[in-house]
């Protein structure tokens, strides 16, 4: 009898320390009311005339939001079956896979594997920090439980593919696309897709600049899983296994890294100065839209060519009436020959200062809404 009653006392005493132990966890996690609320700190784009990105600017990360339904699907299945093949049935976390890697970290004596699925890694990204502890694991768990209890499968998968790190500096599947591959996340093909895909269990080290081979044998690993489960035919995973994925020029990611920008022109440099003192800091800075410019890369690197100009203080524009249209910046405001054309407009020049007039800078961006709600 003793024995019985010291058991239950014993079973009892570890019940009631397991309890304040998960207490004490969830003290910290936001409740459902911030996850609602919850939005990731984005980067504003400033496109030129053809929707060339011109200049990037945020507050600490380069991210571009985008909402899911603006994501090529091919990428959205690839990370889905990669990542989290059970992401529709679970309810935040696999006991499997937690099982799994217990066995794995007990038998390498360290933190061999994360077991988290795509809304443990959404909390992880969003909330918490990224220290491999138990205690960090811990809240991870039950912070998951409670977004799948908030949020839908599609606002958690859209939160999460607009937040994961997909290399040094480069959050989010919009980023990804542009710094990768030159093109929006919409475009992606499936051999891209499954390339960004495979980066995602360790996006710092599959780099494919530095590790190609490597990072092309996780391509080839995620296609297999998208055949084995029905995604693609077999047909289509051999296309994409053999075809040539064609990456942007490596500056673009360490620039990225490098928190560097490419050269602004006295265009983008009157827009956020303009900005800053309209709309405020904070607003331009979470911009979801982005801001679109008048501006042509191609022709203002053309015109400056043709007149032995460099890049400078003076705006090349179009006027008609009230509204100006800008094409170019150049170094002086006047021309040893006629001033040039622009199709069958006259361009002339002004100081950029001239552009802080309310009229001639907004009629120059043609988008600059800056508010909206996010998706």
């Amino acid at each position: 009898m003793r024995r019985l009653i010291s058991g239950a006392v014993i079973l009892g005493l570890c019940g009631a320390a397991l309890s304040i132990w998960v207490w004490t966890l969830c003290q910290d996690l936001p409740d459902q009311a911030a996850i609602k609320r919850y939005r990731p700190q984005l980067s504003t784009e400033i496109q030129d005339v053809n929707g060339v990105l011109i200049l990037s600017v945020g507050q600490s990360k380069n991210r571009i939001w985008r909402p899911l339904g603006s994501l090529s699907p091919w990428l959205i299945r690839a990370v889905i079956t990669s990542e989290d093949d059970t992401f529709f049935e679970h309810k935040g976390y696999r006991f499997d896979a937690i099982k799994e890697a217990i066995r794995k970290d007990l038998q390498e004596k360290r933190y061999a594997s994360g077991a988290s699925t795509i809304t443990q890694q959404l909390a992880k990204n969003a909330f918490l920090d990224r220290d491999k502890t138990l205690i960090r694991k811990g809240k991870e768990f039950f912070l998951a439980r409670r977004i799948e209890r908030t949020l839908s499968k599609r606002r958690i998968l859209e939160l999460y593919l607009n937040v994961v790190e997909w290399g040094e500096g480069v959050y989010g599947a919009e980023t990804a696309a542009q710094v990768y591959f030159h093109k929006t996340a919409a475009e992606l093909s499936l051999a891209e897709s499954a390339l960004l895909a495979g980066m995602l269990p360790n996006p710092l080290y599959f780099n494919p600049f530095e590790r190609y081979d490597k990072v092309i044998k996780k391509q080839q690993h995620v296609l297999g899983l998208m055949e084995n489960n029905g995604i693609i035919t077999a047909e289509q995973e051999r296309t994409a296994r053999e075809s040539l994925v064609r990456f942007a020029p490596r500056d673009s990611l360490e620039r990225i890294a490098s928190r560097a920008q490419p050269p602004t022109t006295c265009f983008t440099t009157t827009l956020l100065e303009y900005l800053e003192q309209t709309v405020g800091h904070k607003r331009l800075y979470q911009s979801v839209r982005p801001i679109s410019l008048t501006l042509d890369m191609a022709v203002e690197s053309e015109l400056l060519r043709q007149h032995n100009q460099t890049s400078g203080e003076w705006v090349l524009v179009a006027k008609e009436e009230d509204t100006v249209r800008g094409f170019a910046c150049i170094g002086e405001g006047s021309f040893e020959d006629e001033s040039p054309q622009m199709g069958n407009l006259r361009l002339s020049a002004l100081p950029r200062r001239e552009l802080f007039n309310e009229n001639l800078l907004l009629s120059a961006a043609k988008n600059e809404r800056l508010t909206g709600d996010r998706q």
